[in-house]
């Protein structure tokens, strides 16, 4: 375990220098948790521990590191992760816009939706309004609120079924027999394809294709199994 890594300040530091910037860091970190760039400017140049607003702004930015700021430890297969070479235990990680993240994301727009006086809700409506341009600004029209929440329930659950797509693939797949692999795949293509176009319904964009792709990877690896398989049947190899 890295020593300089065991308190939280100098895991919020690691954090923010890896997710940030230099050149504009202070203005990257205001924007995306819309605490001031002098705050974060004096939080940085000093050694005093972090409030609790900082803590909360960083793990709403990165929720996929929101675990391993507050304990130092992390979770990879469930998809709380640290940043690449810095978490414990130590394992390979890359970043990127996993399945997991999407779901914090998601669940974190549907937390600041429910509290209107969240500076983070305004952040919700544009990402919402960009899908599909349905949504103009923060009103309190009913329809238009029920069109929100709509959505973000759409997305959260999207986001929460493919997650559980790659979980399953990620961390249970490798534990089945052949034959109860062979019956789970097309299901699993199956329930991606119906999470897809449930959101796309709703206007709602949500990537699908990293998942895809370790899908295709599994089913390539059960085809080389399964001619290997019958190579060995062939030669008596069995």
């Amino acid at each position: 375990m890295n020593v300089s890594n065991e308190s939280i300040h100098t895991r919020l530091k690691l954090l923010i220098e890896t997710k940030t910037h230099a050149k504009e860091r202070y203005k990257m970190l205001e924007a995306l948790t819309k605490i001031s760039s002098r705050t974060w400017d004096s939080y940085c140049r000093t050694g005093v521990r972090p409030s609790a607003e900082l803590i909360e702004g960083a793990s709403r930015a990165w929720p996929e590191h929101a675990f391993w700021l507050a304990t130092g430890v992390q979770d990879d297969e469930f998809g709380h992760t640290a940043p690449v070479g810095h978490g414990f235990p130590q394992t390979v990680y890359l970043d990127g816009d996993e399945p997991s993240k999407v779901y914090f994301e998601k669940q974190i727009e549907a937390f600041c939706w429910l509290n209107e006086n969240d500076e983070s809700f305004e952040n919700t409506i544009e990402q919402l309004n960009n899908n599909d341009g349905k949504i103009s600004s923060i009103t309190d029209d009913e329809e238009n609120k029920k069109l929100i929440k709509n959505k973000l329930l759409t997305s959260i659950e999207a986001a929460q079924n493919i997650r559980k797509i790659e979980l399953f693939i990620t961390i249970y797949a490798k534990e089945l027999a052949q034959s109860e692999l062979e019956t789970r795949l097309p299901s699993l293509i199956n329930e991606l394809n119906t999470a897809e176009k449930n959101a796309s319904d709703q206007g709602v964009k949500i990537a699908v294709e990293p998942v895809r792709q370790k899908i295709n990877e599994l089913l390539q690896w059960q085809k080389k199994y399964l001619e290997w398989t019958a190579f060995k049947s062939k030669v008596g190899l069995n």
